[in-house]
Order: C-alpha cells, then sequence, then structure tokens
C-alpha cells in the first residue's frame, strides 16, 4: 500500500526539498541544521539562545557542548546515517536556564545518486513531563 504523500516525503528527503522544509520548520520555532558525513554543522537555525549559528557552523556537538550531551546526539546522528532512515528520539541538554528537553528528529539527506550524504536534524523544546513519559521512539 502506499505510503501518504507527506510520510513519503519526510522518508525520501533529498537536496531538492531541504530548502522548503528547512523554511517550514523554522516558521513553528523548531531548531533545524544540517550536518555532514564528519557530523559538522553545515547551517543550523533558530538554535537556543546559548548558540550563535555562525560559530556552530563547522563545528561538531562535542566541540560546542559537554561531552555527555554531544555523545548522546552525535549517536543519533551516527545511526541515521548507518539506518539511512529517520530516527526520533528525546534528549535532554543542560543549558544557561537550566535541563531543556528535545525532541528531536534526525533524517538523511540524499544526494541525486541516492546516497546519503548529510543529516537534517529537527528539534522541539518539549516540556519535561511530556519528555520523560515518551522516552525514545522510532519513526
Amino acid at each position: 500500500m502506499p505510503r501518504p504523500p507527506a510520510q513519503t516525503q519526510m522518508r525520501d528527503l533529498d537536496r531538492s526539498n531541504v530548502a522548503g522544509i528547512r523554511k517550514a520548520l523554522g516558521a513553528l520555532g523548531a531548531v533545524v541544521a544540517e550536518v555532514d558525513r564528519q557530523l559538522r554543522y553545515v547551517w543550523i537555525d533558530n538554535p537556543h539562545p546559548d548558540f550563535d549559528p555562525k560559530a556552530v557552523v563547522g563545528k561538531r556537538d562535542d566541540e560546542l557542548i559537554s561531552r555527555a550531551d554531544a555523545d548522546e546526539i552525535m549517536a543519533l546522528k551516527r545511526d541515521t546515517f548507518t539506518r539511512r532512515e529517520p530516527i526520533s528520539r528525546i534528549l535532554v541538554f543542560q543549558r544557561s536556564d537550566g535541563p531543556r528537553h528535545y525532541s528531536l528528529f534526525a533524517y538523511p539527506i540524499r544526494d541525486g545518486c541516492g546516497k546519503v550524504d548529510a543529516i537534517l536534524t529537527v528539534g522541539f523544546d518539549v516540556p519535561a513531563p511530556t519528555a520523560a513519559a515518551n522516552g525514545s521512539i522510532a519513526i
């Protein structure tokens, strides 16, 4: 049975639709970013106020945040490259204003030949009780 168009679009993300998705998610207040195969940020929109988007580009999470926090988000990104399919998890990060819970989605971005060459990440700040109740999920 064919998938609905919206589900197909998010599961089969390629370069041609990243810009539109980036704009739409940014309008919703999501933290949206792209990382390359070395897990370095290519761009980031709407980061937490602790981060300057220009200073984030070209860096990896382990160069920006604590090792414990970086290990979790980098594992999510590596898993997405390995599985070549979207993955979702809820993670907690320490920020200057205290712990923040994020519902994170990682989508593989495919080049013109279908090879995964980057990851699009989308994060929504969620209330702590919701995050604790949901745990880790796969999409």
